[in-house]
């Protein structure tokens, strides 16, 4: 079947990664180790996704477990100014939007904060036509609900859209589901990848 509709990850694709830059402060801010930082992240970021805590919460577990006195507010608000837009592939992204020909979306894990910033304060949401994020649903990837929730809204079949993803898990199971996908790396290969689909822009 053609491809009918694209859908974008947010971090690491289209936004920086902000995990990994919060791993290296907290590592810097305690001198502990970006591993240990991370065990720690980890037991509150599957809540985050999923809509069962703020990010607010999050943070304040995170600095609570690490012995931090920080303000969670402010390491938020931190956080989203640290969330910039890829601009290499915005631009790839404008250019398929302006071929009308095709329904472009994007598929996130992502907390209600940076989700929020992502697509109102730098103004991503203008360029899509669904934004489906999993703190919203309650629902990430690589769970194939997701997928199949991501169709249902541009109402096509799932071999019909193509997912740009940087993560290999994501992809695998996207592709299980019946997507075509791109892995993510880097803007040259993604427009290589596209236009091996059959997408010229």
């Amino acid at each position: 079947m053609a491809i009918k509709a694209i859908f974008f990850d947010l971090g690491g694709v289209l936004v920086t990664e902000i995990l990994r830059i919060i791993e290296g402060a907290f590592s810097e801010e305690t001198g502990s180790s970006r591993e240990e930082v991370r065990k720690v992240r980890d037991r509150y970021w599957l809540d985050s996704e999923l809509g069962r805590m703020s990010g607010r919460e999050f943070m304040a577990n995170i600095v609570g477990d690490l012995g931090l006195k920080k303000d969670p507010d402010a390491l938020v608000e931190k956080s989203c100014s640290l969330i910039t837009v890829k601009e290499d592939v915005l631009e790839i992204l404008k250019k398929i939007g302006a071929t009308g020909r095709y329904k472009l979306g994007v598929i996130s894990n992502n907390t209600f904060e940076w989700s929020d910033h992502s697509k109102n304060t730098l103004g991503l949401g203008k360029y899509f036509d669904f934004w489906l994020v999993s703190c919203d649903i309650g629902v990430k990837k690589p769970d194939p609900e997701i997928f199949d929730v991501a169709a249902k809204m541009v109402e096509l079949e799932r071999e019909e859209c193509l997912l740009i993803d940087d993560k290999q898990r994501n992809i695998g199971a996207a592709a299980s589901a019946g997507m075509k996908c791109i892995l993510f790396k880097d803007s040259e290969q993604l427009l290589e990848d596209l236009n091996s689909l059959g997408i010229d822009i």
